[in-house]
């Protein structure tokens, strides 16, 4: 499923009167790595979020106007695309990647969605690429993990004594996957080179997250579709607008035939104005 098709899904949509795009804030200049941190705190800000974890970001993109999909592409060279619309965007994450790495991606195409950019191909986000794509990537590490909560968890996790499991910890809490999270604390000066290379190496596996009693919080399982795009398309269902069929290609498999409710009954009048009955 690519990006232009599901583009196509929303405008039909949109056309329909049934999905009405929010306005994102307008678009700010993101030229170094400080900029970057000030754009992730403004749209926390600007979104009301607490200063902690922000989960649910299929609505935290959808509040800005970005249609975000989470399918199993099939493609393992593929991250996740963005395509800008007439009004508003879509995104499209691979769902088949680890929970922490889809989070980061959604967020990644956010930023497309944000900072103005018409669309991307992301073929493998956090890697080494050219330097809006890195100052974009800065900009995800800090809107998914702020500062300031990040500094203040590591304290209460004794990171400096323990900072495997501290890291371990905060990778679960903020869900973002292990490279990212010492990415974060290599930047913050919260750990130093010798440290970090070694974290690296020694990756947790399962047994470790159930030993330091935390859980990687699962999120973007595919199928998942915007909420508000989900509910338009029932709706458009419902008002005989879709077919069946039409409808359940356009929820991508969230929801099965035997799913889906009765459709609205359709006025005689409508049935004699529809069919020119006498």
């Amino acid at each position: 499923m690519s990006q232009a098709e599901l583009a196509t899904a929303v405008k039909l949509l949109v056309e329909m009167g049934l999905l009405v795009p929010p306005l994102a804030p307008q678009p700010t200049t993101v030229d170094s790595v400080e900029t970057a941190e000030l754009a992730a705190r403004n749209l926390r800000l600007h979104l009301g979020l607490s200063p902690g974890p922000v989960w649910d970001l299929l609505t935290v993109a959808e509040r800005l106007g970005c249609y975000a999909f989470s399918l199993d592409l099939r493609d393992d060279s593929l991250d996740g695309a963005y395509l800008r619309l007439e009004a508003g965007g879509v995104a499209v994450v691979n769902g088949s990647m680890r929970p922490g790495r889809r989070r980061f991606t959604l967020a990644h195409e956010l930023g497309h969605h944000l900072f103005a950019d018409d669309f991307s191909d992301e073929w493998i986000v956090g890697a080494d690429g050219d330097g809006r794509e890195r100052l974009i990537n800065a900009f995800v590490i800090h809107f998914l993990m702020p500062r300031e909560a990040c500094l203040s968890r590591w304290q209460e996790l004794e990171g400096r004594r323990e900072p495997r499991s501290a890291a371990l910890a905060l990778g679960a809490e903020f869900g973002v996957s292990w490279t990212a999270v010492l990415g974060h604390l290599r930047n913050l000066d919260l750990v130093d080179i010798r440290a970090h290379e070694r974290l690296s190496a020694d990756r947790p596996t399962k047994a470790d997250y159930l030993e330091g009693g935390v859980t990687m919080r699962e999120e973007l399982t595919p199928p998942a579709v915007p909420p508000k795009y989900a509910q338009a398309v029932i709706r458009a269902f419902k008002g005989h607008k879709l077919s069946r069929g039409r409808t359940l290609d356009l929820l991508h498999g969230a929801a099965t035939a035997q799913d889906l409710p009765r459709e609205d009954r359709v006025p005689v009048e409508s049935m004699r104005a529809q069919f020119d009955l006498d």
